[in-house]
């Protein structure tokens, strides 16, 4: 999503700004009902204004029709100079869960991950990297912040996909599935 590059209303990662936003879409394009999509399962509720190409709309935001767009392709040196980027849809291969009613908790998070992204747009695949390569070898390596936040939280709840190994191991007593994350083997 971007702004024109003067235009200080707008901070990057802000996922709660986007209600007070006019955000300008190609109709045709996949990322229109995308972003409808992704507003709704928020709780946001941007005014979405349609335009039929790239042109159109860059010159819409550019005039200020309209506060933001979104957009599919990397901006060439012209865009760069009028638009900043103040959030990016980026797929991962991470999956959140968040209780369905709690979308001031889901925004929060989409908030804070933006702002992680921006000072590090490595940030997930180093996450990944780390911690994939600790339970591969069975030898996981915490820092003294995580070691200490696992000590004062002895009970964390999350939710996996089943099989998904090496993440967790099941064993069944009777009717109930017990799940064990491998969180500490130190």
């Amino acid at each position: 999503m971007a702004v024109r590059r003067n235009d200080d209303r707008w901070q990057y990662g802000d996922i709660g700004q986007l209600s007070q936003m006019k955000i300008g879409v190609i109709t045709s394009y996949f990322t229109n009902e995308s972003f409808r999509t992704w507003c709704r399962d928020r709780g946001l509720t941007p005014t979405i204004v349609e335009y039929s190409d790239i042109d159109s709309l860059s010159k819409a935001l550019e005039a200020g029709e309209i506060d933001s767009e979104i957009y599919t392709a990397l901006f060439e040196k012209e865009g760069k100079a009028k638009f900043k980027t103040i959030l990016s849809f980026l797929p991962r291969e991470y999956y959140f869960a968040f209780r369905k009613k709690d979308k001031s908790l889901k925004n929060r998070f989409d908030s804070a991950m933006s702002q992680l992204l921006a000072d590090n747009p490595y940030y997930l695949s180093d996450l990944r990297k780390k911690y994939d390569e600790q339970f591969i070898y069975k030898v996981p390596v915490y820092s003294a912040t995580e070691k200490q936040y696992l000590a004062t939280h002895p009970i964390i709840k999350v939710a996996a996909v089943l099989d998904t190994a090496p993440y967790f191991a099941q064993k069944h007593r009777g009717f109930i599935r017990v799940l064990s994350l491998n969180i500490l083997n130190s």
